[in-house]
């Protein structure tokens, strides 16, 4: 999983692409063509009054299909919690510097 910057452009239809904050994800996801990379399946989430786009890839086209917002919800979960953590070791220890 990583997130999107709204500019980044996906296409539903061969060769049209849009920014990822134009296109009309249904709740649940929505499969797109993430220019320059591959199929992903799209997620959004509301945080601060604001969506934020998430792209979630498996190679695996079939494990790909399963995936739901349900599993989207969790790993977004684990993935903020891992974000969370990186940031506060970067406040603490300077680790950059080591």
């Amino acid at each position: 999983m990583f997130a999107l910057k709204s500019n980044r452009h996906v296409s539903l239809k061969k060769k049209e692409f849009i920014h990822i904050q134009s296109l009309d994800i249904p709740d649940d996801e929505q499969t797109v063509w993430l220019r320059e990379f591959s199929f992903i399946k799209a997620f959004w989430t509301m945080l601060k009054n604001e969506y934020h786009h998430y792209a979630l890839y498996l190679a695996n086209e079939a494990q790909r299909g399963n995936i739901k917002r349900l599993n989207f919800n969790e790993i977004h979960h684990k993935h903020w919690r891992i974000a969370q953590y990186h940031c506060a070791i970067k406040q603490v220890f300077p680790i950059e510097h080591s």
